[in-house]
């Protein structure tokens, strides 16, 4: 969601930097999930994002309700990890993992105005280490839509 992207990316622009060309890069990424022969894409999301409403609460609401309609893609995969979950791969990063036709696993990492792509594959490793431990932790995707769910409608009660 625009708005939602908006928020976030600005919290960490760097001076000089055009918010609004990164927030249009960002939600144009989002079209490739259309595409026919989309690829297939997993997104684990901690639960206390869910609840960060960043001092606007509706538009977490909408990007919430926009995650929600995502999540019906057949080749969409949300889910969240709980924060009552033990394991917690991953919590103080975000990483983006990319597979080529071949198998060859890459990853890209984005900080503020930064992005970097490692392809080294003894760097890649942990990542991918983190990708397995993030799928044995999360919620399946039916009660990550469930939570997705209450937590957007408790946001209407605000």
């Amino acid at each position: 969601h625009p708005e939602y992207a908006r928020l976030i990316l600005a919290d960490g622009a760097a001076p000089g930097v055009d918010l609004e060309k990164q927030v249009a890069t960002r939600i144009g990424r989002q079209t490739l999930l259309s595409r026919p022969k989309a690829p297939r894409v997993s997104f684990f999301i901690d639960e206390s994002a869910l609840h960060r409403t960043l001092g606007y609460p509706d538009v977490l609401r909408d990007q919430l309700e926009h995650l929600l309609v995502l999540r019906r893609k057949k080749n969409v995969s949300i889910r969240v990890i709980p924060s009552d979950s033990a394991a917690r791969p991953a919590i103080a990063s975000s990483f983006s993992m990319y597979e080529l036709a071949d198998g060859t696993p890459y990853v890209f990492v984005e900080v503020r105005a930064l992005g970097l792509f490692i392809t080294e594959p003894s760097q890649v490793t942990g990542f991918v280490r983190d990708c397995r431990a993030l799928h044995e932790c999360a919620l399946d995707e039916d009660s990550s839509g469930a939570l997705l769910k209450k937590v957007a409608e408790n946001l209407d009660d605000d």
